[in-house]
């Protein structure tokens, strides 16, 4: 049988080899360090008709934020007017120091039963963030991007896109795009590194063009992402626990 000071020794001891089995497995603490972050909303129509119903006209309007990833950020513009065209433009952002999420779309149709009219008419959201992490670990990236447009005069036309990109620099660690009638899902997991810079970019644009004998086109665009550092892993921590216990009771019996 151990003496008391043994035993109160070899408490110590294991408890010290706890903690650091501990340490050694509970990742550092991420947290995402924001630099700047830029939304733009922006919607355009410049139309003619031969008939010279209703005339020239056009219509511009953006929006930039440049807070410093701030909360829950909307903006919408909507605008109904001539030869039955809607444009819209949209974002939210939410973050927090270990996640931020995303989503954005523009949407653009026109028609007309003028047979001589032209038209160009967009809608757009873009979103810019670059931010840092101040220590090494694996986020997840996830979200969707999608595109759907038609034109009768050119069924093949680019109407517009959406996209998400995720840079170190001039070094990209995922794009994933969509136009042309085209709809896709994304997750995946990226290492990031303390002390450098990323810079994330989002966008979604949407056109209607109206040439000679075209009477209609649409086109709706959207993105949607979020970042995160995953949890760490409890069952690891737990089982680390379980075996200082586990080795202190042997100890203890002996």
């Amino acid at each position: 049988m151990l003496s008391a000071p043994s035993a109160l020794r070899s408490l110590v001891q294991l408890c010290c080899l706890f903690l650091l089995t501990l340490l050694s497995l509970a990742p550092a603490a991420a947290d995402l360090v924001p630099t700047s972050s830029t939304r733009e909303i922006s919607i355009s129509l410049n139309a003619t008709s031969a008939s010279g119903e209703p005339g020239n006209f056009s219509v511009a309007s953006t929006a930039t934020h440049p807070d410093l990833f701030d909360q829950h950020v909307d903006h919408a513009l909507v605008l109904d007017t001539i030869f039955g065209t809607t444009l819209a433009s949209q974002q939210n952002s939410t973050f927090s120091p270990t996640a931020f999420s995303a989503t954005g779309g523009a949407q653009a149709t026109a028609s007309s039963t003028d047979p001589a009219s032209v038209g160009d008419f967009d809608a757009a959201s873009t979103y810019t963030a670059l931010f840092g992490v101040n220590a090494p670990a694996t986020y997840v990236i996830s979200g969707s991007v999608s595109h759907a447009g038609s034109a009768f005069s050119n069924p093949d036309a680019d109407l517009g896109r959406a996209f998400i990109k995720l840079s170190n620099g001039a070094s990209v660690l995922f794009s994933e795009e969509a136009a042309v009638d085209s709809f896709v899902n994304f997750e995946v997991s990226i290492p990031l590194h303390a002390g450098v810079a990323y810079t994330l970019t989002a966008g979604a644009s949407a056109l209607a063009n109206l040439g000679d004998m075209q009477t209609s086109s649409s086109s709706t665009s959207a993105f949607s992402f979020a970042l995160v550092i995953p949890e760490p892993h409890t069952a690891s921590l737990l089982a680390a626990g379980m075996l200082g216990l586990a080795l202190w009771s042997r100890r203890r019996s002996d």
